[in-house]
């Protein structure tokens, strides 16, 4: 099997920070969908206009033109700055966002190293055949022969990064195989564990949900007792199915529908929930009771958040924490990987290494290093799961 060509380090890559205009927009205005407007309708928002360059002539010197485009868009991010800094969403911006920026101009530069092989979907969805007929061999550079998608930072309103042309992660786990290593080479990929629900652990200080994560514990499993006899031998499974979806106001209909559990069992299990865990779920009516009375809502960075409904309150606010938990990793992991290794993808909770063969144990290291050091906004313990493949689907399988 034929296989992409090699990774040759991040020597040559872009290095130097930049300020992405569509970004510091997305920021002040997260409802807006950066991939589907230009930039001069984002800017309209907050009522900027882009000079038109009107002053600029026909024969003018080049450097004159750099010149003049540079001065108009430096007033640009000034005035974007000072909304920023006026929203108190400066520091997210440097500390996060922008650094990320150039993290994922570096990942579309590198690429994805996939097999050569046009891969069979005729077993996948007819939806799922007509995103990914060809793949991976229509999105090949020649050049590389790798795939290189752009990774977006104003996709999502809770600031998840997305792959786009091709959106990767959608990618059907049955075509991860085709996402494979070079010779010599090998994938490293880490997933974190339950990490909306430590989001909302840490989120709500609740002493006795932040106790069983910090020791070791599954709330998931404990959750799922309080089902009783109904849910005898699935009770990881049935919390896991409830914990996150009564927080993000599923009904008891839904959630018996989903379980499978008598709705008389739903019922126990969820005023038992509410009755264990009394701050997640006094934390879960402020944060609806902001919403209602129309105030402001922030995740732990300071990021604004727009939920449209009671039910996305809770739903925006742990999946916002978490894709800057994974954001904050990402830029610990890129400044301590070996520099023939870099990050290549990333897909909702997990990060994708591809590294040498002889240095996979202890990127394996650095990645859980990276990625399970306390962050002081979120202050509950995280854990990852971790495995070392030839594929994604390979080093997903061995994911512990």
């Amino acid at each position: 099997m034929v296989v992409t060509g090699p990774f040759h380090g991040r020597q040559s890559l872009p290095t130097a920070p930049y300020d992405d205009l569509a970004v510091m927009v997305w920021l002040l205005y997260p409802g807006l969908d950066g991939t589907g407007r230009d930039l001069a309708t984002m800017l309209s928002v907050l009522n900027i206009k882009l000079p038109d360059h009107g002053d600029i002539a026909l024969g003018m010197d080049i450097g004159r033109v750099a010149r003049t485009i540079t001065a108009a868009y430096g007033r640009v991010f000034d005035l974007l700055m000072r909304h920023l800094r006026n929203e108190g969403l400066d520091t997210v911006y440097q500390e996060l966002d922008r650094p990320v920026a150039l993290l994922l101009r570096q990942m579309e530069a590198i690429g994805i190293p996939v097999i050569r092989n046009t891969a069979d979907v005729r077993a996948e969805k007819l939806e799922t055949q007509r995103q990914w007929a060809g793949w991976p061999s229509r999105f090949v550079t020649p050049f590389t022969r790798r795939v290189h998608p752009t990774w977006c930072q104003t996709m999502s309103v809770t600031g998840r990064v997305t792959a786009r042309d091709p959106a990767l992660q959608s990618l059907p786990k049955s075509l991860r195989y085709t996402v494979t290593a070079p010779p010599g080479r090998r994938m490293v990929a880490a997933d974190y564990s339950a990490a909306d629900f430590r989001a909302a652990a840490g989120l709500s200080r609740d002493p006795e949900l932040l106790r069983l994560f910090n020791g070791g514990g599954d709330p998931y499993f404990e959750v799922g007792l309080l089902a009783g006899y109904a849910a005898r031998g699935k009770e990881r499974q049935v919390g896991k199915q409830t914990a996150l979806a009564a927080l993000y106001s599923s009904s008891p209909g839904s959630l018996a529908e989903d379980t499978g559990l008598p709705l008389p069992a739903v019922k126990s299990m969820v005023a038992g929930y509410k009755t264990r865990f009394p701050k997640l779920w006094q934390w879960h009516a402020d944060q609806l009771e902001l919403y209602r009375s129309g105030r402001e809502i922030r995740n732990p960075w300071g990021r604004i958040l727009l939920p449209s409904s009671n039910s996305e309150v809770i739903n925006h606010l742990c999946q916002s924490t978490t894709a800057d938990i994974v954001k904050t990793a990402m830029l610990r992991l890129h400044d301590t990987l070996p520099t023939d290794a870099a990050i290549i993808l990333q897909n909702h909770d997990e990060l994708m290494v591809e590294c040498a063969e002889s240095d996979s144990d202890n990127v394996a290291t650095t990645m859980r290093e990276a990625m399970t050091t306390p962050i002081s906004q979120v202050p509950v313990v995280l854990a990852v799961k971790i495995g070392i493949g030839k594929s994604w689907a390979e080093a997903t399988e061995l994911q512990g």
